[in-house]
């Protein structure tokens, strides 16, 4: 006899055998119950989640000679024939296959004939997204207006395809991807139903694995039984999908948090040997990274079986902070990303766990002030109005302003960064060489500490120390520079810096120079030497 896949074997075929789909169930059921059916029904939902399962369990209910409180009795001729794809009132139509207008005119001139033997005729079109534009208005018609003895009931897994037309015309129900913890439960009762040894990790690593999909899982029971007959592993199940073992993933982050750059190349290296394919490790890393990350924060939201052995690592967890892992993760779904245009795919794995390494090297070597703070409170003092002065005053600034020599040209420009911070208590040198020297003793730490931002603010000058204010200038075409550096985190990291290297306490205030305009200074000449104001200057374009 041959054998019939498992996942065809335990098909659903009453409601109460759908797994973790409760409202859309509740719901099907109560409308067959209170006699209030909808003429057309629009599932959607990831791949393996119960759709054409829920549909045909729906056909059955609508034509079961003796149903039971909304739900099919499984038992009766029609419910037989149903399971077994013989019903004539039953039209199950792949879109995928029939996608054209001609097939929709097809389906348009038989709805038009009654049920030859259930009460209702039902058809169930599968991957409806599928289907051309004209087919989805040929259809829009009998979509609205059915006959009475007619039930559409449409499947897809990707509704953002098809037409608002169509969507208003049906009831939606969104099936949801199925908890780990149900397919593990569901898997371990297919296993015993069909006395087959294997390991409730092993069961819950299909559940994580199928990602929801109960039709994934079952499948991949199905194989794996055929691979280990005698009991099914953890072991088995990583040479089965080529996955790495939770042993290789601790000793890939040993490497990493000891930034061990030999180590960390010789694991990936011998993780690809082994037949594991990059776009693999790089996702199993970043869920293994991820679940590290849980175990630090909240173990207690951990599903179970997700980590095999705690004890062994939770060190691994607390070697790494949170911004870190958060980063770690990102790189890694970046390089995921990449690797399907890659043209070496070693050569990227590779560079993308030195890029790691460097990471976790920028967190070793940060300072304490690298970690956030709250903010310094500041305090705003509203500046007295100005006076108008007198008009003997005004006569001697006047007099003044004729004696006073020309102005020199600007040099730089005006700041364009936030305001400048409120000044606190704090060191004030007044020699500009001596604000260089402690600036360059900084930069010379900041190099140790990172390489990269070191190469960003290598364009800053050191301009001033005021009142434990260090104002440190870009230059106008280093735009890109001030832009990384100036924000609250690495601010405060600079002056962290500053202070271990100069014992001066002083907040970092960053300016980037505006670009220089020859026009400004004549206009300032002209203002000083006429006594003029901005309403009497007037450019003109010659």
């Amino acid at each position: 006899m041959a054998h019939k896949a498992l996942y065809r074997v335990f098909r659903p075929q009453t409601f109460a055998d759908v797994i973790g789909q409760e409202v859309v169930v509740t719901t099907l059921q109560n409308a067959l119950k209170y006699h209030r059916l909808a003429h057309a029904y629009l599932f959607c939902g990831p791949r393996g989640t119960g759709k054409t399962s829920t549909a045909k369990i729906l056909a059955k209910a609508v034509n079961c000679l003796s149903p039971q409180d909304g739900s099919p009795c499984g038992h009766c001729d029609n419910c037989l024939a149903i399971a077994e794809d013989r019903f004539i009132d039953v039209v199950d139509i792949d879109a995928a296959s029939n996608r054209g207008i001609d097939e929709i005119r097809e389906l348009k001139e038989q709805v038009r004939f009654v049920p030859a033997v259930g009460r209702r005729k039902v058809y169930i079109i599968d991957e409806v997204h599928m289907l051309t534009g004209e087919a989805f208005n040929a259809l829009l018609k009998t979509l609205e207006e059915p006959p009475a003895h007619v039930l559409f009931i449409l499947a897809t897994t990707d509704p953002q395809k098809i037409p608002q037309t169509v969507l208003s015309r049906t009831q939606r129900f969104d099936f949801r991807r199925i908890p780990t913890q149900l397919v593990a439960d569901h898997l371990e009762k297919l296993a015993a139903a069909e006395d087959i040894a294997c390991d409730r990790q092993a069961l819950l690593k299909m559940a994580r694995q199928s990602a929801g999909g109960l039709r994934d899982a079952i499948g991949l029971l199905d194989q794996a039984h055929a691979y280990a007959p005698d009991k099914i592993t953890v072991s088995a199940l990583n040479d089965l999908t080529g996955g790495l073992s939770e042993g290789a993933l601790r000793a890939l982050t040993q490497a990493l948090t000891a930034v061990d750059y030999a180590e960390l190349l010789e694991s990936t290296r011998k993780a690809l040997n082994d037949g594991c394919e990059a776009g693999r490790l790089l996702k199993d890393f970043a869920e293994w990274l991820r679940r590290l990350f849980m175990l630090k924060v909240a173990p207690q939201a951990l599903d179970e079986g997700s980590i095999l052995n705690p004890e062994a690592a939770q060190p691994l967890a607390e070697a790494l902070s949170v911004p870190c892992f958060e980063r770690l993760i990102r790189r890694l779904s970046e390089a995921e990303a990449h690797l399907r245009y890659a043209g070496d795919a070693e050569l990227l794995l590779e560079t993308t766990f030195i890029d790691l390494a460097l990471l976790v090297e920028d967190q070793a070597t940060a300072p304490a002030a690298a970690s956030p703070q709250a903010p310094a409170r500041r305090t705003v003092t509203k500046p007295a109005p100005a006076q108008t002065p007198e008009p003997a005053e005004q006569t001697r600034l006047a007099a003044a302003k004729a004696q006073a020599p020309s102005v020199a040209p600007k040099e730089g420009k005006q700041p364009l960064s936030e305001d400048r911070p409120a000044a606190t208590q704090g060191a004030t040198v007044s020699d500009a060489g001596e604000v260089a020297a402690l600036w360059g003793r900084t930069m010379d730490a900041l190099k140790g500490y990172s390489v990269r931002l070191h190469a960003f603010m290598k364009p800053a000058i050191a301009e001033s120390l005021q009142d434990g204010v260090l104002t440190l200038r870009f230059p106008e075409d280093n735009a890109f520079h001030y832009n990384q550096m100036n924000t609250p985190q690495q601010r405060s990291m600079l002056g962290e810096l500053f202070r271990q290297t100069s014992g001066q306490n002083a907040q970092v205030h960053l300016v980037l120079n505006a670009a220089y305009d020859p026009t400004d200074d004549l206009i300032e000449r002209s203002k000083e030497l006429f006594n003029l104001s901005d309403d009497n200057i007037k450019l003109i374009d010659e």
